[in-house]
């Protein structure tokens, strides 16, 4: 089963909820006042692998959930979870406690990988990025830019899709993309399509209740949903 796309009959409500779960609680640090001398910051990831995704949840010093998702391989940034308080200068010692699991297209490594990271200095304190890079190395960077920018701090300068097309090819890189990018409208239209289908709506144990969901899907889908072609909408649109 791969982490983000499920293809079964509940695939969208999978997508959904896999999306909710993986998203933990609000940090500590959101009504907590901040000191003159704190900033309240987001935390996104990256994800450098071009053949797997990954599941993550990062804590910090005081065992707090502070970030977590799931990052599609090639991902990133833009999951921006809230989040942790940062010192608007750096001071050595910054820790933070980093679980994660990988998963390709046909299962979920069983192998839980952990790493406690300190954050290195930075010279202005900014959104933590949590860098996932092939062989189970990471990295962790507190960067008010982002990946790709001339002053991005990371160890790869270039966004994930471009760095894997220097580092292997155009073809090795976008073999494994899925066809529509993570969580966006294309996708979540898509897994409703495979949801939705007349077959799996008669096979499911609450049929009345299935399609009736399914209707209410497809309406949201044209009146609110930023898809490419509303006849996306439909169950019978063909990809």
């Amino acid at each position: 089963m791969k982490l983000i796309q499920a293809k079964t009959h509940l695939g969208y409500w999978v997508i959904l909820l896999a999306l909710s779960a993986c998203r933990p609680a609000e940090s500590e640090a959101v009504g907590k006042r901040v000191d003159a001398n704190s900033v309240t910051v987001s935390v996104d990831a990256v994800n450098y692998q071009h053949d797997l995704d990954v599941q993550y949840t990062l804590k910090d010093a005081s065992n707090n959930a502070v970030g977590g998702a799931i990052v599609g391989l090639l991902e990133g940034p833009g999951a921006k979870n809230c989040c942790t308080l940062l010192p608007k200068k750096w001071r050595p010692g910054l820790k933070y406690h980093l679980s994660w699991e990988e998963g390709g297209a046909k299962e979920i490594s069983p192998i839980r990988q952990e790493r406690t990271l300190e954050l290195p200095r930075y010279s202005a304190p900014g959104d933590l990025y949590v860098l996932f890079y092939p062989n189970h190395e990471v990295e962790l960077i507190a960067s008010p830019v982002e990946p790709g920018h001339a002053n991005w701090a990371g160890r790869e300068k270039a966004g994930a899709l471009t760095a894997c097309v220097a580092r292997l090819s155009e073809k090795e890189c976008r073999k494994h993309l899925p066809k529509y990018r993570p969580r966006s409208p294309d996708a979540v239209a898509a897994g409703m399509r495979d949801t939705c289908q007349e077959d799996a709506i008669i096979q499911s144990s609450n049929e009345a209740i299935n399609r009736q969901a399914c209707e209410e899907m497809q309406k949201e889908c044209y009146e609110k949903w930023a898809v490419s072609d509303k006849a996306m909408c439909k169950p019978t649109y063909k990809d």
